[in-house]
């Protein structure tokens, strides 16, 4: 990943509230219906809030641009259920941000193969995807990445805090014009894999 200073925009007027589509932050109720119905909800992108709380969910898909997480401090996204292979939040689209919060993963520093926290992939080299913020976001117990991107270009990684995931805290493979700056990465420790990485960048 290219290191170029680069400007990011993610937020639109349109905004949406978890509760409004019947999310229950009680760290009990499973939300993946609700959560999904929000995100779905904006279909010409905006901003998806999420008042302090707990809010257990399965794994969701980000299908429309220009859409950011806004989790208010002491907002967590918790994927207790994922497994190898499954990622918690997969972004098929552009211009996707998280600010704030916590996305938590099921199990702390135990390695389970392509268990991501984010993914992002471009289809090519050549058909890639764009515009990527992630600020000021705790990250932790995912299987294998906290993040992991490839061929997607303008990424933003700032002030976030990832820790205790099993293989990498995040992967940038063959992604253009970003900036990882500020950020703490702590405890990768991998269970039954023999490399442990903090940003790993390469083609």
């Amino acid at each position: 990943m290219s290191l170029t200073k680069v400007s990011y925009s993610m937020i639109s007027g349109a905004s949406a509230n978890v509760l409004d589509f019947g999310a229950v932050g009680n760290d009990s109720t499973i939300n993946t219906t609700a959560i999904q119905a929000c995100i779905d909800s904006l279909t010409s992108g905006g901003t998806i809030v999420s008042p302090v709380g707990v809010y257990r969910s399965g794994a969701l898909t980000v299908g429309n641009a220009g859409i950011t997480f806004d989790l208010t401090s002491g907002a967590t996204l918790k994927f207790p259920t994922l497994g190898a292979g499954v990622s918690a939040i997969t972004v098929n689209t552009n211009n996707f941000a998280i600010t704030g919060g916590k996305l938590q993963g099921p199990a702390a520093s135990a390695y389970v193969a392509n268990e991501i926290g984010l993914k992002m992939i471009g289809t090519s080299t050549s058909v890639r995807k764009s515009g990527l913020e992630l600020r000021n976001v705790e990250i932790t117990q995912f299987g294998a990445h906290g993040i992991y991107c490839q061929f997607v270009d303008n990424v933003l990684l700032t002030e976030c805090y990832i820790h205790y995931c099993g293989y990498s805290g995040a992967s940038f493979l063959s992604c253009n014009n970003g900036v990882a700056t500020k950020n703490r990465i702590l405890y990768i420790t991998p269970g039954t894999s023999g490399n442990m990485y903090g940003i790993v960048t390469g083609k």
